[in-house]
């Protein structure tokens, strides 16, 4: 009996194991919030979670949330951390291969999402306060935290951040 329970408890272990590596970066407390605001709510469905994450892989693996076409987070700064709150208001323009646009603006947590087609390559550009900050090429990656990581990835430059 003493071994039957011992391979329980470690295939129990193992698995709790196994689920805690299958959350990601995105479940880790932030180091660094330009905004001194997090998202503590787990994978509670809202469309203030995990700002910064990863919107596109999570909403497209069959889970419960809705399917977006692109999405992402818009933050204060260039390399604030998975679950820093972003800027709140702030708009999002996607032109389409088409030249059609698609305005979005931010939420309460920064995050964009739209679940319209968007014809690749597209470009966009972020517009706060007057200003515009406006993607050097056009892109075929509809998932915008893909690339734009707090440390940047595919050449860019790191997080969307206001202008």
């Amino acid at each position: 009996m003493t071994v039957r329970f011992a391979s329980i408890l470690a295939a129990l272990a193992s698995a709790l194991l196994t689920l805690a590596g299958c959350g990601s970066s995105a479940d880790a407390p932030p180091a660094a919030c330009s905004t001194d605001k997090t998202w503590s709510g787990g994978d509670r469905g809202s469309s203030l979670m995990h700002p910064g994450g990863n919107c596109i892989e999570c909403h497209s693996s069959g889970g419960e949330g809705p399917r977006y076409a692109i999405a992402g987070t818009v933050m204060n700064d260039s390399k604030d951390d998975t679950n820093c709150d972003g800027v709140s208001g702030v708009t999002v323009e996607i032109t389409g291969a088409n030249g059609q646009k698609i305005t979005l603006t931010t939420n309460g947590a920064g995050n964009f999402f739209s679940s319209g087609s968007v014809p690749t390559p597209y470009t966009a550009k972020v517009i706060s306060g007057g200003k515009t900050r406006a993607m050097s090429a056009a892109q075929t990656d509809l998932n915008c935290a893909g690339c734009h990581t707090a440390e940047g990835a595919n050449g860019a430059p790191g997080r969307v951040f206001v202008p």
